[in-house]
């Protein structure tokens, strides 16, 4: 293994799942340095995500030392039929129940190899829309944990202060690794509920995580940058858009949602770029009439290829249409492929078109056995579509476990960066573990 080059040494580690990336840090100077450089790191992220399940549940176990009840975040993989579709992933991280009986924890997706979860909101995340202001304080005040499974990282944030003048309510639409120093960042949206579960966000904020108040904290982000907002000589307003909360997708470095704005009501990709902290526009695919009801009902997604694509449903004829934008770096509406139409009438005459909404989960993933995939999860269900055999299966979560109160589909992709580079001086690192249901779980 001394006399493997460089690059073909990195190229066999990235190959290794993200557990055994972390053993290599053990094994000798060279194998620690290429995985600890920033290159690797980079790559590492690029990787194609893994499907895993986030379940909250009520624990109930008690840690030694402190005697109080905790409610769990257990995170499991899924199966076809008796057949784990990645190896069993079974670890979780448990919480201090909040002093009513009542679960507030919401998991909201994972970003870099990061999971986050909420703590202290609504019990349903689209009543945050609509539930007064002093929700959040009659039980816990509101918070978000931060976690990496797989380096133990951990660390606690609290939301920005807003007021009625925002919007009155906020969600996080997005997170990153800082492309340049690797530091994990948060990106938040206040604003006002709109139909179908809709938002239009009024104010955008950024936070590095590690930093305190008074070096900056939660730094609001325009919509348009100075250059953009400059059209003759003067400024113009600023484009309003409306939303909704599904997560924000990773390509290229840059996030993306499917937006639509309000002057013309196209339906456009908001596009944000970490290394300059700013938004921009991009076309969406033609099949787009500028109805309300077309944002609600279609995605954005990343492929393993660098493609980013649409996922349009159509409950008229039970079809899903799966564009492709085939030159990033150009805009138009030429650079959009339709690449496939699929039945969404499944095997057991299940139709997901039917009660397909803003809350519906799509995520695309890789699998062992299948490669790509297109996950849809609504009503409890979970159906995959693979992009090679083009067909759809059923997936399920394990039954092991006790009837979760809130169920998350997860792209995830393991991270390796030092939880001090991540989280800087706030980062805690858990040691302590306790078995909850077959979990191995630490405890915050």
């Amino acid at each position: 293994m001394d006399r493997l080059p460089d690059a073909l040494l990195e190229e066999i580690l990235l190959r290794l799942p993200a557990c055994g990336v972390v053993r290599c840090l053990a094994v000798c100077k060279s194998w620690r340095a290429t995985v600890s450089a920033p290159t690797f790191r980079r790559a590492l992220a690029e990787r194609p995500a893994a499907a895993t399940v986030a379940k909250v549940v009520a624990a109930w176990a008690a840690y030694p030392g402190d005697g109080t009840n905790r409610d769990a975040v257990l995170i499991g993989s899924l199966f076809r039929g008796d057949v784990h579709e990645a190896p069993p992933c079974r670890f979780g991280l448990t919480l201090l129940a909040p002093t009513f009986s009542i679960l507030d924890s919401q998991v909201l997706g994972s970003w870099d190899g990061v999971i986050c979860i909420e703590r202290g909101g609504p019990p349903m995340g689209s009543s945050r829309w609509i539930l007064p202001l002093c929700w959040l304080n009659i039980f816990r005040p509101r918070e978000y944990v931060l976690w990496n499974p797989f380096t133990r990282a951990c660390t606690v944030v609290s939301p920005p202060e807003y007021d009625d003048d925002d919007g009155g309510h906020g969600v996080i639409i997005g997170a990153y690794a800082h492309p340049d120093t690797m530091r994990f960042h948060l990106l938040h949206a206040v604003g006002k509920a709109a139909t179908l579960g809709l938002f239009v966000p009024a104010v955008f904020r950024v936070w590095r995580v590690g930093d305190d108040d008074a070096a900056g904290g939660w730094r609001e982000i325009p919509m348009l940058d100075d250059a953009d907002q400059v059209q003759g000589g003067e400024a113009t307003r600023t484009i309003s858009i409306k939303m909704h909360s599904a997560r924000s997708v990773s390509l290229h470095g840059n996030l993306h949602w499917l937006v639509r704005r309000a002057s013309d009501r196209r339906l456009q990709v908001l596009v944000f770029e970490p290394a300059r902290e700013r938004f921009r526009l991009m076309e969406a695919p033609p099949a787009f009439q500028g109805k309300q009801e077309d944002l609600a009902r279609s995605r954005i997604v990343a492929l393993s290829n660098g493609k980013l694509c649409a996922v349009v449903i159509a409950p008229a004829t039970s079809t899903m249409e799966i564009w492709a934008l085939y030159d990033y770096h150009c805009s138009s509406l030429r650079s959009w492929r339709l690449t496939d139409r699929v039945s969404l009438v499944m095997p057991d005459r299940h139709d997901v078109s039917a009660a397909f909404t803003s809350a519906t989960q799509v995520e695309v993933a890789h699998g062992d056995a299948e490669g790509e995939e297109v996950m849809v999860r609504q009503d409890g269900r979970i159906d995959a579509y693979s992009l090679r055999r083009r067909v759809w299966s059923r997936l399920d979560v394990s039954r092991s476990d006790p009837y979760p109160m809130d169920v998350s589909l997860l792209a995830h992709r393991g991270s390796v960066v030092p939880h001090d580079v991540s989280f800087g001086e706030k980062s805690r690192l858990l040691q302590h573990t306790i078995n909850i249901h077959g979990h191995r779980c630490y405890c915050l």
